[in-house]
């Protein structure tokens, strides 16, 4: 047969492909791998963490010879919770009451809990106002505080008519919280506190963040929705 070369070329390439082709599909998923920590938790709150440093829990242990009760110390080293958060976003408000702000005494002892603003600017225009009055906040020593008042209220002056209104609405929590009046102010207009907005909002583009709230939990990305599971798994390590 003078095709029988031809033909034994085929039947060979076609073998090679279909071989191929199983062996691409059967191979193993790379594991997906972490994000640079310093553009997800920031170079600002790895100081801060840095200072803190890990916990010590002191445990009582009974000695086994004369039945003494001595307390024993271990030093924990926390999982860092990353939350990529704008102040005007329904389902950012939705993850904080659901669990965030729910649980956070749950989880405080094993998390440290990072939050990262994203203002959605174009459908949220107040999210960057929002951002920069609890950075204000945050320097009289009351961030969470403030966060709590922003989305406990965020139906209130999310439906402000001017950023003028929404400014006035701020200084008002801020005073609910007995922070200084002037301060705030000077706080929250100033370019530092401005910058920070903006950084955090720079590490999120080179993380293509492009929805809030996006989670990172230990430098790996979860889904809100295994947000819960994940962290029952750490308490009980």
């Amino acid at each position: 047969m003078k095709n029988l070369p031809l033909l034994i070329a085929t039947i060979v390439g076609t073998l090679g492909l279909v071989i191929g082709v199983a062996l691409f599909f059967s191979a193993p998923e790379e594991e997906a791998l972490p994000a640079q920590e310093s553009l997800v938790v920031g170079e600002r709150a790895l100081e801060e963490l840095a200072q803190t440093g890990p916990v010590q829990e002191q445990a009582e242990v009974t000695d086994a010879t004369d039945s003494t009760n001595v307390m024993e110390s271990e030093v924990i080293e926390k999982s860092t919770l990353v939350v990529f958060s704008d102040f005007q976003c329904p389902a950012c408000k939705s993850l904080e009451d659901s669990f965030l702000t729910r649980n956070r005494a749950v989880y405080e002892d094993k998390v440290n809990l990072v939050f990262r603003h994203f203002p959605l600017d174009s459908i949220h225009p107040y999210a960057r106002q929002a951002a920069w009055a609890s950075e204000a906040a945050k320097d009289a020593g009351k961030f969470m505080e403030y966060h709590d008042l922003l989305f406990e209220k965020q139906a209130e002056w999310s439906s402000l008519n001017s950023k003028d209104d929404v400014r006035d609405v701020f200084i008002e929590y801020a005073l609910e919280l007995d922070i200084d009046k002037d301060n705030f102010i000077a706080r929250m207009e100033s370019d530092d506190i401005k910058k920070r907005v903006s950084d955090d909002v720079a590490d999120g583009n080179s993380l293509k963040v492009n929805s809030t709230p996006t989670i990172y939990l230990d430098n790996n990305k979860t889904a809100p929705q295994d947000l819960a599971k994940q962290i029952e798994l750490l308490l009980n390590e």
